[in-house]
């Protein structure tokens, strides 16, 4: 990842110390400013406060080191924030997140991967949601122009979806970028993974925001009322 699309931080921490840190793509924070004392009495009692450049705001140190760690896991951050209390959410629509895939299984056709064939809901956030090719896990020989034309495929498919070179730079550039992002893998040195992200136009907090997101993300979505 280049340094021009990592993320940035601001830190404004107690006895006034201000510093900027760039997240590098292991998740750890690299300072790239020296520390500025920020003399001013209004911040006497304030809380500290950890600002990323997206505008997510996190209350600790541990918090912020926790979900860099999070994203370079290639994790959906929203589901650290919204474990960690940072999004309010009710409990009926927070069940939706926990465990998808098992609400959605039996729904076929889900969604339309770029790369071709269909995909399968596996992660749900407030923030978006993630697909896996239904063939995943077959070898990679079964799919030569998947596994050595991945690209030109998601090109030819017409479709405002980035390949990128993994899932956690996908997510990243999903949210960053406002448009779904995929990607590939090979595990086990012939077992071919593809997945697809897919960031909501806006954060969803309720079961109707939840609804109207999945139904223009997704070919075949449920019916929500119905769980």
């Amino acid at each position: 990842m280049s340094s021009d699309n990592q993320q940035t931080v601001t830190a404004i921490e107690p006895a006034w110390v201000k510093q900027e840190y760039r997240i590098e793509a292991n998740g750890d924070l690299e300072p790239v400013s020296e520390c500025v004392h920020v003399h001013s009495i209004d911040m006497l009692f304030d809380e500290a406060t950890y600002r990323l450049a997206d505008g997510t705001e996190l209350q600790s140190w541990y918090d912020l080191t926790e979900l860099c760690e999070f994203k370079a896991k290639g994790l959906d951050p929203a589901h650290f924030l919204l474990a960690h209390g940072y999004i309010d959410i009710d409990d009926d629509t927070a069940k939706f997140f926990e465990a998808p895939e098992v609400i959605f299984e039996e729904y076929d056709e889900q969604y339309q991967m770029a790369s071709g064939g269909m995909g399968k809901l596996v992660s749900l956030s407030p923030d978006g949601a993630k697909f896996a090719w239904v063939n995943n896990g077959d070898k990679t020989e079964f799919y030569p122009s998947r596994l050595n034309d991945f690209e030109s495929l998601v090109n030819e498919s017409n479709r405002d979806v980035k390949a990128v070179g993994n899932e956690a730079k996908g997510i990243e550039t999903a949210q960053q970028e406002g448009s779904p992002t995929t990607w590939k893998r090979i595990e086990d040195t012939d077992r071919l993974i593809i997945g697809e992200y897919v960031p909501f136009e806006d954060r969803v907090t309720t079961r109707d925001e939840l609804q109207e997101a999945l139904d223009e993300a997704m070919l075949n979505a449920p019916d929500l009322s119905k769980f």
